[in-house]
Formats: structure tokens, C-alpha cells, sequence
């Protein structure tokens, strides 16, 4: 059985103490990452069950796509719409992800996203899409 050992500490340190006993009690990740990310199965789901309704629409039709289209790329003028209904726009897409962003590095430390993004070179367009294993975590968490 373990000794019980009293550390004098300040009280001003308690909380950032608490914060790194927590962080060396966190199991270091048993499930391999999914698709073509960094991403694990849990990761995924609780991206998605917990986003604001924003995410939570770009990150279930983004699903859809990769499940139902050959290529699974959704332009980012069919996002705004999907988001933010017949008269959305591109830009506001930017809002969405830019917090989606910061979630992601705070709470996950991901540097990238559970999806890819690229410009299409010859026309400018933004294009978004989603590996379909990453998609099919995403499709069964909409169904819980």
C-alpha cells in the first residue's frame, strides 16, 4: 500500500497542481487514429456530439457527402447554405470554423482538422471533404 505523504504548497499553486496530476492521470491513447487523420473514433464522436449547431451541420453533411458522393467534396458555398439556410455565404463559414479551430487545439491539441480542405487552383473554389470511416463515426453519432 502507498505512504501518505503531506506536500507543503500554496494555495495560489493548487489549482495549476491539480491541472498536472490530472493531465499524468489521462491514459495514453489505446484506439489508433481513424481514416486519413490524427483523429480517434472517441475524438470524433465527441467533436461532433458536443459542437455548437454550426459544426455540428458542416460536420454532418460533410458526413453525408463522403458516404453518398464519389469524391465527397462539398464546395464551401453548399456548406454556407447547408449552415445558414438559402441565403448563406462563404464567409460565414470562416466564423464557424475559426472557433471550431480553437476547440479543436484546446481541447483536443490537434493541429489539423477531422476533415481536409483545399482551393482549387484553376478555379479559385474552397472544397471540403471528409474520409468515409471518419464519416461513418460521424453518421452513427447522428443516429444516437
Amino acid at each position: 500500500m502507498d505512504k501518505t505523504i503531506m506536500v507543503p504548497l500554496p494555495e495560489r499553486l493548487l489549482p495549476e497542481f491539480y491541472e498536472w496530476v490530472a493531465q499524468r492521470a489521462k491514459p495514453t491513447r489505446a484506439e489508433p487514429p481513424v481514416g486519413n487523420t490524427d483523429w480517434t473514433a472517441e475524438e470524433i464522436r465527441d467533436a461532433y456530439i458536443t459542437a455548437t449547431r454550426g459544426i455540428g451541420l458542416i460536420l454532418g453533411h460533410l458526413a453525408d457527402c463522403a458516404i453518398e458522393r464519389p469524391d465527397g467534396r462539398v464546395s464551401i458555398d453548399e456548406l454556407a447554405k447547408v449552415t445558414y439556410g438559402p441565403n448563406g455565404i462563404a464567409r460565414q463559414i470562416g466564423g464557424a470554423l475559426s472557433s471550431f479551430t480553437k476547440t479543436v487545439k484546446r481541447k483536443y491539441g490537434k493541429e489539423t482538422w477531422p476533415f481536409k480542405v483545399a482551393r482549387i487552383k484553376e478555379t479559385g473554389v474552397v472544397e471540403y471533404w471528409m474520409h468515409p470511416e471518419v464519416a461513418e463515426i460521424i453518421k452513427d453519432a447522428k443516429g444516437s
